[in-house]
């Protein structure tokens, strides 16, 4: 047969080699024109745009069908290629699901033969998209604490050495070293100054990024807040009417309560808590006043009654050491000769046992404190002592000063030798 080659029987393309010299000149021909053409349309680009206004200002109608026309052929073939593109995506879409592996196969096919294109396309996509993807990953390790925590694990049992490194370049900078040192020193001194006047430590705990930037999310939030004024003043007000409450009935409510705790345990009614039965009936009484309370939630009568609580206890603490101050100095006035005999007697010992002398009127303070509260140094914490025996002597220096009769000519502190 024609046109086949071979015993397989295929039929066999005709290259230009094989064209006969009468189609070699007609095609010459054709390039030659078309050459021709091009190098006139480009001499005269001005002549022809001319022309062609002249054409569609004398044939408006004509032109406006054809551009209809046009713009409906280009339509429909949008129209056309959106739908094939749909329907091959679907078609993918379609075997991807099919075959999982497969898909993720090629991937990783291609990861590893296009190594450095991906790297290229991970700086690029992160040089064009840094704070977006910044914030991507801050938001992943804030949702997965525990798997960041691993990974830092892991990462400080890998690099034993570098960070030794790290901790020996650090001391090794004078400057640094000498911030440490000063920042240890202040600390010191701050929980020395604390113990003296007799208030609690200082309490710090360490915060990781993620609790801070929550933090911060939270205070952006409440700040944000149109509502946040008004609510913060419904707060105050509140707290403030609350702690109002209970310092001119607390009497009446703790009577209450006993009588509530009674009746409960005369009805065979399980207990409960006596300091919240009190709180409870004082916010019952305070919600009932003409006070505007339509923004406060529970967290917030919650707060109120923790400060309230807070400061109710404090001033009750300072009730008990200035009655008990006061208790000390009353004392201290009756029984003046023969605690400063004591005191002597006391200072005497000291000497024969090899023992400097201690001032005579920390030892007349401290008998009488002693005396009056006989487990003061097993209750009262150090700094509540000290403050205690502090206020002691400026009282009994205050009334000397004073003019007032503390006692015989001999109540003068000294210090013996």
């Amino acid at each position: 047969m024609a046109g086949t080659g071979g015993a397989n029987g295929t039929t066999r393309k005709a290259s230009k080699s094989d064209a006969s010299p009468g189609s070699r000149q007609i095609d010459e021909e054709r390039e030659r024109r078309l050459a021709h053409r091009r190098q006139w349309v480009a001499a005269n680009r001005e002549r022809i745009r001319e022309s062609n206004r002249q054409w569609r200002l004398n044939n408006l109608e004509r032109a406006r069908q054809l551009n209809r026309e046009s713009m409906a052929r280009a339509a429909e073939r949008q129209r056309r290629e959106r739908a094939q593109r749909r329907k091959a995506a679907e078609r993918s879409r379609r075997w991807k699901e099919a075959h999982p592996e497969r898909v993720r196969e090629k991937h990783r096919r291609w990861v590893e033969v296009n190594r450095d294109k991906v790297r290229a396309y991970n700086r690029d996509y992160h040089r064009r998209h840094q704070d977006a993807s910044r914030q991507r990953t801050t938001a992943w390790r804030d949702e997965h604490p525990e798997r960041m925590a691993e990974l830092r694990k892991e990462w400080a049992e890998r690099n034993k050495d570098k960070r030794a490194e790290y901790q020996r370049k650090r001391r090794e900078d004078p400057a640094k070293r000498q911030a440490d040192l000063e920042a240890n020193a202040a600390a010191r001194r701050l929980r020395r100054k604390l113990v003296r006047e007799g208030l609690p430590p200082r309490r710090l705990h360490p915060t990781s990024a993620a609790e801070r930037r929550a933090n911060d999310r939270a205070a952006s939030a409440f700040f944000e807040d149109p509502q946040a004024a008004r609510r913060l003043r419904q707060s105050a007000a509140s707290a403030e009417a609350l702690l109002d409450y209970v310092r001119k009935h607390r009497v009446k409510l703790r009577a209450d309560t006993r009588a509530a705790l009674q009746r409960r345990e005369q009805a065979g009614l399980p207990p409960i808590d006596a300091e919240q039965h009190f709180y409870a009936r004082a916010v019952e009484a305070v919600l009932r006043r003409r006070i505007r309370t339509d923004l406060l939630t529970g967290r917030d009568v919650a707060a109120a009654v923790r400060t309230t609580r807070a400061v109710v206890r404090r001033e009750e603490r300072q009730a008990e050491l200035e009655k008990l101050v006061q208790s000390v100095v009353t004392y201290i006035h009756r029984n003046a000769t023969r605690l400063i005999a004591d005191a002597e007697l006391e200072n005497r010992f000291r000497r024969r046992n090899g023992k400097p002398p201690a001032g005579l009127e920390a030892l007349v303070v401290g008998m009488a404190v002693a005396e009056v509260h006989p487990e003061a140094a097993a209750v009262l914490p150090d700094g509540e002592l000290r403050a205690v025996e502090r206020r002691v002597r400026a009282r009994v220096h205050l009334a000397r000063n004073e003019g007032a009769q503390l006692g015989p000519p001999a109540w003068s502190f000294r210090v013996l030798h």
